[in-house]
């Protein structure tokens, strides 16, 4: 696949994700635009869950678009207990071993389980932006360090880079909406 392809993507991720740290309703616009430009890179790269995650990204990145733009120009983030997030991430691991286990039969191996992990995961971190949960950028953070190490071993430098990238920017999306504590609806439910 084209790394020029692949760069594209990658300028638009990092486009998302500086917005969504700024809490911008348009964050979701480059959202989109870079997961339908990583399908194909990812698929020819041989990471069939994280080309299928890039389906499930744009609509994602649709609906996030119309929840964000109902709250205005800047959207204010919302905590979960921290009982939600271990039922959560216990729930999310066990998933991923299960569709990485479906996915190798011969043998679960450490790039199915990863991608199959950062997939399940990725899910789930999706949904908690949508809904604008403060605790989605140290999922982030964990999600982007395995990606980042995963696609560097298997030879997507740029997007490996990326998604280093993205680890530094959820410590500062994590930073920015902390700060944002003072109108953190600490009420905040998986239904809200």
């Amino acid at each position: 696949m084209s790394q020029a392809l692949e760069i594209a993507g990658a300028v638009l991720g990092l486009a998302y994700l500086v917005l969504a740290v700024a809490r911008r309703w348009w964050a979701w616009i480059p959202y989109i635009l870079s997961s339908a430009i990583y399908l194909p890179v990812f698929w020819a790269s041989g990471f069939v869950f994280n080309a299928l995650l890039q389906l499930f990204f744009v609509g994602m990145g649709v609906h996030g678009l119309s929840q964000w733009r109902q709250e205005g120009e800047v959207v204010a983030p919302v905590q979960w207990p921290v009982a939600w997030h271990a039922w959560i991430v216990t729930v999310s691991l066990a998933l991923s071993a299960l569709l990485g286990w479906v996915a190798a039969p011969e043998g679960l191996n450490a790039v199915t389980f990863a991608d199959s992990t950062i997939t399940v995961c990725s899910v789930v971190a999706t949904y908690l932006t949508v809904k604008r949960v403060l605790e989605n950028w140290a999922y982030w953070l964990l999600i982007n360090a395995l990606a980042a190490c995963t696609f560097a071993a298997q030879g997507l430098t740029v997007t490996a880079w990326l998604y280093g990238a993205y680890g530094l920017l959820c410590v500062s999306g994590l930073i920015a909406w902390r700060r944002a504590a003072p109108t953190v609806n600490r009420a905040g439910s998986p239904s809200s």
